[in-house]
Formats: structure tokens, sequence, C-alpha cells
């Protein structure tokens, strides 16, 4: 009985919500405005691929915004959003609550112009996404302005095998040799 009554509450608020708000347009665009990978120290993913190493762990730092002020696209403004980061089949998923959040003015005034979402992931990257050239970006949420599920784009990843060190090496060749060594004894 609790839960319907708690149900019924958030839809009412929601209802008087939309209605209070009528002159507000609650739509506008979301996009990635910074993402940076470390330890590689890609700083900045938007404008270069991240190189990206079979066996190591990597830290995403994401920052999103909401963009009342640019119309070309039509998304309710959402207080928490979900961040999905998918390389080929692996997938990863965060959840941000907006902050920074500025209003509007005049006919908009109840109205949000401006938010911001920072998003962080660890992500191993495995030896089944050696093939793989990009990342993905789902951003999606629910409000009472509607739901929102946008494709943030695609980010160019490299994939690439760990390349042995120097030491490794060394210490295999230092065994080669005292393999050898040992047979020359056993036969003289």
């Amino acid at each position: 009985m609790k839960k319907l009554l708690v149900l019924l509450l958030i839809g009412m608020i929601c209802v008087f919500s939309s209605n209070a708000f009528a002159g507000a347009d609650w739509a506008g665009e979301y996009y990635l405005d910074s993402l940076s990978v470390t330890p590689v120290g890609t700083t900045d993913w938007t404008t270069s691929p991240a190189e990206l190493v079979v066996g190591q762990t990597y830290q995403v730092d994401i920052t999103a915004v909401y963009d009342d002020d640019n119309l070309s696209d039509d998304y309710p403004y959402v207080g928490t959003t979900t961040l999905a980061l998918s390389i080929g089949a692996a997938s990863w998923t965060d959840t941000a609550s907006a902050y920074g959040v500025i209003y509007g003015s005049g006919s908009e005034e109840n109205d949000v112009d401006w938010a911001y979402y920072d998003f962080q992931f660890d992500i191993t990257i495995e030896a089944d996404m050696l093939d793989e050239t990009y990342a993905s970006f789902l951003l999606s949420g629910s409000g009472c302005h509607g739901n929102l599920s946008q494709d943030m784009g695609d980010y160019d990843i490299n994939v690439s095998a760990p390349i042995p060190e120097p030491g490794t090496i060394m210490l295999l060749g230092l065994g080669l040799l005292s393999v050898a060594g040992i047979s020359r004894r056993k036969k003289a």
C-alpha cells in the first residue's frame, strides 16, 4: 500500500511540475565535454585515439553537459543520468547526478539551461578487444519531463598486445644459455 501511495505521489508531482513549468521547453542537447584516460595520459580522448594495452586497467573520466540553449537536439533534462561505455562485447556503466545547474530567466525561469554530470569508469582491456577500433557511449535517464536515451557517439581506440619488457627477454635468454651450458656439461 505504501508503494502505491509513493508512486501516486510521484506521478502527481510530475503532473504538477509539468503544468507549473508550462512556459519552459525542458529540451536541449547533451554532449561529452571532456574524456580522459589514465594512466595512458590521453588527456583529450575527443580529439585523439586512446591507446590501450591488453591486460591493463584504465580510469576513464568523463564530463557530460546538458545545454538547453542549443536546440539542435530535443532531449529532456533529467537530474540523474546513466552513461554506458562499450568496447566490443564488454560494457561498463556509471550513474551521476546533475551539478552546477543553471536555471533560465524570463519565460524560462523554471527551466534548466545548463547542467553537468561527472562519470568515472575503471576498465580492464581483455584479449578479445584486440580487433576493436572504437568505444561507444550511450546516455540514459528518466524524469518528469520525459525519458532520455541518447547515443553519445563512438570514439577511436587503438588496442595493442603488451610488449614484453627487456628484463623478461633477458631472463629468457639467460635461461636458454643455462640450459645449453648444462646440456654441454652432461655430454662432456
